[in-house]
Protein backbone atom coordinates (compact mmCIF):
# COMPACT_ATOMS: atom_id res chain seq x y z
CA UNK A 1 0.00 0.00 0.00
CA UNK A 2 2.71 2.40 0.90
CA UNK A 3 4.46 1.62 -2.14
CA UNK A 4 1.53 2.68 -4.38
CA UNK A 5 1.11 5.89 -2.50
CA UNK A 6 4.30 6.70 -2.73
CA UNK A 7 4.57 6.32 -6.77
CA UNK A 8 2.45 7.56 -8.95
CA UNK A 9 1.78 5.69 -12.17
CA UNK A 10 2.65 7.83 -14.96
CA UNK A 11 6.28 8.48 -12.83
CA UNK A 12 6.85 4.69 -12.51
CA UNK A 13 5.65 3.87 -15.88
CA UNK A 14 8.72 6.92 -17.01
CA UNK A 15 10.87 5.27 -14.46
CA UNK A 16 10.31 1.78 -15.71
CA UNK A 17 10.74 3.28 -19.60
CA UNK A 18 14.24 3.59 -18.45
CA UNK A 19 14.97 -0.13 -17.06
CA UNK A 20 16.23 -2.99 -18.64
CA UNK A 21 14.18 -5.98 -19.42
CA UNK A 22 15.83 -7.56 -16.82
CA UNK A 23 15.39 -5.47 -14.23
CA UNK A 24 11.27 -5.01 -15.33
CA UNK A 25 11.03 -8.47 -14.19
CA UNK A 26 13.25 -8.68 -11.07
CA UNK A 27 11.27 -5.80 -10.19
CA UNK A 28 7.71 -7.82 -10.37
CA UNK A 29 9.23 -10.56 -8.16
CA UNK A 30 9.61 -7.62 -5.25
CA UNK A 31 5.77 -7.05 -4.18
CA UNK A 32 2.27 -7.70 -4.98
CA UNK A 33 2.40 -3.65 -5.54
CA UNK A 34 5.58 -3.33 -7.90
CA UNK A 35 3.85 -6.17 -9.60
CA UNK A 36 0.74 -4.44 -10.09
CA UNK A 37 2.37 -1.38 -11.40
CA UNK A 38 4.66 -2.88 -13.56
CA UNK A 39 1.57 -4.67 -15.37
CA UNK A 40 0.22 -1.25 -15.34
CA UNK A 41 3.11 0.32 -16.84
CA UNK A 42 4.43 1.14 -20.61
CA UNK A 43 6.73 -0.69 -22.60
CA UNK A 44 9.07 1.25 -24.83
CA UNK A 45 11.22 -0.52 -27.60
CA UNK A 46 13.27 2.18 -29.26
CA UNK A 47 16.09 2.35 -32.10
CA UNK A 48 17.40 -0.08 -34.19
CA UNK A 49 15.98 -2.63 -31.87
CA UNK A 50 12.26 -1.08 -31.64
CA UNK A 51 10.66 -4.31 -33.38
CA UNK A 52 7.86 -6.83 -31.86
CA UNK A 53 8.88 -10.26 -33.10
CA UNK A 54 6.02 -13.13 -33.56
CA UNK A 55 7.33 -16.03 -34.55
CA UNK A 56 4.88 -19.40 -34.72
CA UNK A 57 7.21 -22.23 -34.73
CA UNK A 58 5.32 -25.00 -34.50
CA UNK A 59 7.23 -26.19 -31.70
CA UNK A 60 8.21 -23.34 -29.55
CA UNK A 61 5.73 -19.82 -29.90
CA UNK A 62 7.85 -16.53 -29.54
CA UNK A 63 7.07 -13.05 -29.02
CA UNK A 64 10.36 -10.44 -28.98
CA UNK A 65 10.57 -7.71 -28.03
CA UNK A 66 13.80 -6.10 -29.20
CA UNK A 67 16.79 -7.65 -28.08
CA UNK A 68 15.87 -8.09 -24.76
CA UNK A 69 12.53 -9.52 -23.87
CA UNK A 70 11.41 -12.58 -25.07
CA UNK A 71 8.41 -14.65 -24.24
CA UNK A 72 8.45 -18.24 -25.42
CA UNK A 73 5.97 -21.32 -25.03
CA UNK A 74 7.48 -24.17 -25.74
CA UNK A 75 5.22 -27.07 -26.90
CA UNK A 76 7.44 -30.09 -28.40
CA UNK A 77 6.56 -32.14 -25.48
CA UNK A 78 2.79 -30.92 -24.87
CA UNK A 79 1.68 -32.17 -28.28
CA UNK A 80 2.49 -35.08 -29.42
CA UNK A 81 -0.33 -36.32 -30.16
CA UNK A 82 -1.41 -32.70 -31.75
CA UNK A 83 -4.07 -31.25 -29.44
CA UNK A 84 -5.86 -28.28 -30.13
CA UNK A 85 -7.06 -27.76 -26.92
CA UNK A 86 -3.45 -27.75 -25.31
CA UNK A 87 -2.44 -25.26 -28.15
CA UNK A 88 -4.63 -22.92 -27.26
CA UNK A 89 -4.02 -22.82 -23.50
CA UNK A 90 -0.58 -22.64 -23.87
CA UNK A 91 -0.94 -19.64 -26.37
CA UNK A 92 -3.40 -18.01 -23.23
CA UNK A 93 -0.46 -18.25 -21.10
CA UNK A 94 1.99 -15.90 -23.30
CA UNK A 95 -1.21 -13.49 -23.71
CA UNK A 96 -1.35 -13.79 -19.35
CA UNK A 97 2.25 -13.33 -18.95
CA UNK A 98 2.23 -10.45 -21.51
CA UNK A 99 -0.28 -8.89 -19.84
CA UNK A 100 1.23 -8.68 -16.30
CA UNK A 101 4.45 -7.21 -17.87
CA UNK A 102 2.88 -4.00 -19.09
CA UNK A 103 -0.37 -2.28 -20.44
CA UNK A 104 1.21 -1.31 -23.72
CA UNK A 105 4.02 -1.58 -25.77
CA UNK A 106 5.52 1.00 -28.06
CA UNK A 107 7.56 -0.43 -30.78
CA UNK A 108 8.91 0.77 -34.67
CA UNK A 109 7.23 -2.47 -36.20
CA UNK A 110 5.92 -5.48 -36.01
CA UNK A 111 7.28 -8.93 -37.88
CA UNK A 112 4.74 -11.94 -37.59
CA UNK A 113 6.45 -14.78 -39.04
CA UNK A 114 6.16 -18.88 -39.07
CA UNK A 115 2.51 -18.41 -38.15
CA UNK A 116 0.15 -21.52 -39.31
CA UNK A 117 -3.21 -19.25 -39.92
CA UNK A 118 -4.80 -22.88 -39.99
CA UNK A 119 -3.83 -23.58 -36.13
CA UNK A 120 -3.39 -20.29 -35.00
CA UNK A 121 -6.12 -17.88 -35.18
CA UNK A 122 -6.39 -14.12 -36.28
CA UNK A 123 -8.21 -13.27 -33.29
CA UNK A 124 -5.09 -14.79 -30.98
CA UNK A 125 -2.96 -12.48 -32.94
CA UNK A 126 -4.62 -9.38 -32.98
CA UNK A 127 -4.57 -9.84 -28.93
CA UNK A 128 -1.43 -10.13 -28.85
CA UNK A 129 -1.29 -6.91 -30.70
CA UNK A 130 -3.71 -5.29 -28.36
CA UNK A 131 -1.72 -2.31 -26.60
CA UNK A 132 0.70 -2.22 -29.36
CA UNK A 133 1.69 0.82 -30.86
CA UNK A 134 3.98 0.78 -34.09
CA UNK A 135 4.12 2.23 -37.66
CA UNK A 136 4.63 -0.79 -39.60
CA UNK A 137 3.47 -4.91 -39.80
CA UNK A 138 5.13 -7.09 -42.16
CA UNK A 139 3.59 -10.12 -42.32
CA UNK A 140 4.77 -13.79 -44.07
CA UNK A 141 2.61 -15.98 -45.50
CA UNK A 142 2.61 -19.11 -47.38
CA UNK A 143 0.00 -20.51 -49.47
CA UNK A 144 -1.76 -22.82 -47.63
CA UNK A 145 -2.29 -20.51 -44.93
CA UNK A 146 -3.44 -17.72 -46.64
CA UNK A 147 -7.54 -17.16 -45.97
CA UNK A 148 -10.04 -14.45 -45.89
CA UNK A 149 -9.60 -13.93 -42.01
CA UNK A 150 -5.67 -12.91 -43.11
CA UNK A 151 -7.05 -10.12 -46.14
CA UNK A 152 -9.66 -9.07 -43.59
CA UNK A 153 -6.34 -8.46 -40.68
CA UNK A 154 -4.43 -7.24 -43.41
CA UNK A 155 -7.54 -4.45 -44.09
CA UNK A 156 -7.59 -3.81 -40.28
CA UNK A 157 -3.87 -2.64 -40.42
CA UNK A 158 -4.74 0.12 -42.95
CA UNK A 159 -2.87 3.45 -41.46
CA UNK A 160 0.45 1.30 -40.85
CA UNK A 161 3.20 0.55 -43.59
CA UNK A 162 2.25 -3.04 -44.76
CA UNK A 163 5.40 -5.35 -45.94
CA UNK A 164 3.73 -8.54 -47.35
CA UNK A 165 5.82 -11.61 -47.79
CA UNK A 166 4.26 -13.93 -50.10
CA UNK A 167 5.57 -17.89 -49.90
CA UNK A 168 5.45 -20.03 -52.99
CA UNK A 169 2.24 -17.97 -54.13
CA UNK A 170 1.02 -14.85 -55.45
CA UNK A 171 -2.23 -13.33 -54.74
CA UNK A 172 -4.59 -11.22 -57.70
CA UNK A 173 -4.42 -8.02 -58.74
CA UNK A 174 -7.38 -7.31 -57.02
CA UNK A 175 -6.61 -8.43 -54.09
CA UNK A 176 -3.11 -6.33 -54.07
CA UNK A 177 -5.12 -3.68 -54.92
CA UNK A 178 -7.40 -3.11 -52.10
CA UNK A 179 -4.53 -2.76 -49.67
CA UNK A 180 -4.52 0.57 -49.30
CA UNK A 181 -1.58 0.84 -47.61
CA UNK A 182 0.90 -1.79 -49.06
CA UNK A 183 4.78 -0.55 -48.57
CA UNK A 184 6.40 -3.40 -50.01
CA UNK A 185 5.61 -6.78 -51.87
CA UNK A 186 7.81 -9.69 -51.86
CA UNK A 187 6.96 -12.97 -53.63
CA UNK A 188 9.77 -15.75 -52.65
CA UNK A 189 10.10 -19.20 -54.52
Amino acid sequence: QVFLRLCIPETFSEILRHLGHHDRLSLRLCTRAAADAVSRSDLHVVGRDGVMRINGCFKEFTISFGRGLSLKKNFEKELFPFCKKKYDEGLRQLVRVKERLFTQVYVESVEIVNINFNTISIGYIEKLLQGCCFKEISISIKRKEFSKEVIEFIHKSEGKRIILILKRFILDIGTLLSFKSLYSLQILK
